[in-house]
């Protein structure tokens, strides 16, 4: 039997078993497994948003009942939403989508759901559209307004625009954060980034186009 440079024999060394693998039987040391994987841990980044996105679902939800029966029993604001191309019924029809589309992407996102990571990134995406839309439809409503109506009114459109400015930007921020890297891995998504982003641009343009058009149509 040669030996090692070392002066070590070089047969195998006997590999000491655990006691309950030294005393089963060889086919219960083969069929061992090994016990599952933890769950990944959560980023607080997603259960902070996954709250916010279902609180705000719920409470909007909320909200959209009691500004469909002011609308239903207040004849100045069914007029003044009329103007603007808005019935009762399409008003809670597309604030109820909203609420829905909230309320299911804070789900999925708590759940670390693929499909809750899609819908949470394009319900930020489509948030930010509808603020810079809004940013440009607000000087096109004032212009379209009597000066004395909009003399009364409790707040200019300087302020509308910087408060709808500002939530796109808030917006902006979740959506990046979607696409960060321990974010993605957690949700099993794909880096390539660019193509999810024109995919989920795309759709979020062609809902607000839709809804546009719905309302100009009315």
């Amino acid at each position: 039997m040669d030996d090692y440079p070392d002066g070590q024999s070089s047969a195998p060394r006997e590999v000491s078993l655990p006691a309950f693998l030294r005393n089963a039987p060889n086919e219960e040391r083969i069929n061992t497994k090994l016990p599952p994987p933890l769950p990944p841990s959560r980023p607080i980044g997603v259960s902070i948003l996954s709250w916010l996105l279902m609180v705000g679902g719920v409470l909007s939800l909320g909200m959209t009942g009691i500004i469909v029966q002011i609308l239903r029993s207040n004849n100045d604001a069914r007029e003044a939403f009329s103007s603007m191309g808005l019935s009762p019924a399409s008003l809670s029809i597309g604030l109820s989508f909203v609420c829905a589309f909230a309320l299911a992407s804070g789900i999925g996102f708590w759940l670390h759901k693929p499909w809750g990571w899609y819908l949470t990134s394009s319900y930020f995406l489509c948030d930010v559209l509808r603020n810079i839309h809004a940013i440009f439809l607000i000087p096109m409503i004032a212009r379209s307004l009597p000066p004395e109506e909009l003399a009364h009114t409790r707040h200019g459109t300087t302020y509308y625009i910087v408060l709808h400015a500002a939530r796109a930007i808030v917006h902006m921020l979740f959506y990046v954060y979607c696409f960060k890297a321990n974010v993605r891995s957690h949700f099993g998504i794909s880096p390539t980034k660019w193509k999810l982003v024109a995919a989920e641009l795309a759709i979020c343009a062609a809902m607000l186009a839709a809804a546009s058009l719905a309302a100009g149509g009315k």
